[in-house]
């Protein structure tokens, strides 16, 4: 009698152990794939590609945010605009995302992180009415260490057994370079 309720302990205590697990390995298979897909996503910022951004979304066509990002990413682009548009990708190109992976908040099929875009700080540069065209804002942006920090948050969706971003919250004031015209002196 003694050995079966010692088998059925032991048994219990077996199944809690790989129902802990089990639980242990999705969570760290869950942070493993938001972190590629972060990983992905700022490559897709650095490059402007909006294409590439939406494919790591749930996002379908009829939502805003899918036309969006078009208009977003690729405002400046334009043969008249080459000075502006090279100055918008090098901004973009020194986009980081930076976030505590321990801080994943997993819900069943929802998940939620928070993040901090960092990039070069164009702001001031784009007020500045003293340059006499882009080149020389890009020369100036290039040559400056000041960047900004956006806290921010993005939320992600299991779809069909893998993670998507679904939410990507204040992307506009990160973007907010690429469809902004700097103050050009016409005189200089």
């Amino acid at each position: 009698m003694n050995y079966r309720r010692a088998a059925a302990a032991a048994i219990s205590l077996l199944m809690i152990i790989c129902i802990s697990g089990c639980d242990i390995f999705g969570i760290k298979l869950a942070e493993a794939e938001v972190s590629e897909l972060l990983r992905l996503y700022n490559i897709a910022l650095n490059d402007l590609d909006a294409d590439d951004v939406r494919r790591l979304t749930d996002w379908t066509e009829e939502d805003s945010d899918y036309t969006a990002i078009e208009k977003m990413f690729y405002a400046q682009r334009s043969a008249e605009n080459e000075g502006l548009y090279s100055c918008t990708r090098y901004i973009a190109s020194t986009i980081t995302i930076d976030y505590d992976i321990s801080t994943l908040d997993i819900n069943g099929d929802r998940a939620s992180i928070e993040v901090e875009y960092e990039l070069a700080d164009w702001q001031p540069l784009y007020l500045d009415d003293t340059y006499g065209n882009c080149d020389e804002i890009l020369s100036s942006l290039k040559s400056s260490d000041d960047t900004i920090r956006i806290d921010s948050k993005i939320t992600f969706e299991k779809v069909d057994g893998a993670w998507k971003m679904c939410q990507i919250y204040k992307l506009g004031e990160v973007m907010k370079f690429a469809y902004t015209t700097p103050v050009i002196d016409m005189i200089a």
